[in-house]
């Protein structure tokens, strides 16, 4: 009996060891393979373990005790390296759509029949674009394409033999060449006004490209921006004609604007005042027709009942 014991004792201790050992030829190899040695206390850095594991994680690599590696382990090595992988920051080829989309988006559209935007203009606007977001060919010609609208737009659907930029850009400016109409020109900047809702000096502005298309002088420029805006006041066209550059008169419209605007607004104060007295004067009205209704609706009964009544006797009478 103290022998059976003691055998199974034997056996148990042998097992214990056996499995004590495993434990530690696993730990060993798996630390080996991951390049971080035998001590606990070694370490290696994000690129020497890139270095270190193998390209393809499907391949198992033999160890030193002649077993292939688990599958645990490949598959730890595997997200060790997409994690290394992750980390490393994306080459300029492989920049998102999405910021593509948005660069696409922000160039201004070009219709073929806008005379402040000529067709030169607009091209080196979008070679200008494309330059500052590294478009190649490809993303150039579809961001020009799909910019164009209005008569532009119909022209290059029935242009199929168009597949480049350059091919796209050579078409655009001999098809949509236009010399500039001074008399038109000169005949805009006598006419226009500002818009409603518009900054003056926005206004200003275009006043200003049109200018530019016939070659007037800055100074002239700014006596159609003044007329325009004030069509009557003599006395505060003096003032701004008065301004000599461009800098100049968009302080004075700064200025001007802001004390049109309070002016805006003390007029809708007076409106509300307006319609506020006249509001307590109808509810006050409104008041006395109720409280003389009554009463006379009274009166005008009795009456009626005294005409009738009189009628009816003088028939009887006769």
């Amino acid at each position: 009996m103290n022998n059976e014991n003691m055998d199974a004792d034997v056996k148990r201790f042998m097992k214990d060891t056996s499995i004590r050992k495993l434990r530690l030829s696993h730990n060993a190899s798996f630390r080996q393979s991951l390049g971080l040695g035998l001590n606990p206390s070694e370490s290696q850095t994000a690129p020497e373990l890139r270095t270190r594991c193998p390209e393809s994680p499907s391949t198992t690599t033999p160890q030193p005790s002649g077993r292939s590696e688990p599958v645990w382990m490949e598959t730890l090595k595997k997200a060790l390296q997409e994690t290394i992988a992750a980390a490393v920051p994306a080459s300029p080829q492989q920049r998102s759509r999405v910021a593509f989309i948005d660069e696409a988006n922000s160039l201004e559209m070009f219709s073929g029949h806008d005379e402040l935007m000529p067709v030169k203009t607009w091209t080196k606007i979008v070679d200008d674009l494309a330059t500052i977001s590294g478009w190649n060919e490809y993303e150039t010609y579809f961001a020009a394409k799909r910019a164009l609208t209005g008569a532009a737009a119909d022209w290059v659907m029935t242009r199929s033999d168009l597949q480049s930029w350059k091919q796209l850009k050579v078409a655009l400016e001999s098809t949509f060449r236009h010399t500039v109409d001074e008399y038109q020109i000169m005949e805009r900047l006598r006419k226009e006004r500002p818009r409603p809702n518009v900054p003056l000096i926005q206004y200003a502005h275009r006043m200003r490209r049109y200018a530019s298309l016939v070659g007037i002088s800055e100074k002239s420029t700014i006596a159609y921006i003044v007329n325009g805006i004030f069509s009557s006041n003599a006395f505060e066209k003096t003032q701004l004609r008065a301004c000599e550059s461009f800098d100049k008169l968009g302080d004075m419209l700064a200025v001007y604007e802001a004390a049109r605007r309070e002016k805006k607004k003390h007029q809708k104060k007076s409106k509300l005042h307006v319609m506020s007295s006249k509001t307590g004067f109808y509810d006050i009205l409104q008041e006395l027709i109720d409280d003389i209704r009554l009463p006379l609706c009274m009166m005008i009964c009795s009456l009626l009942g005294l005409i009738c009544i009189s009628i009816l006797l003088l028939l009887m009478i006769h």
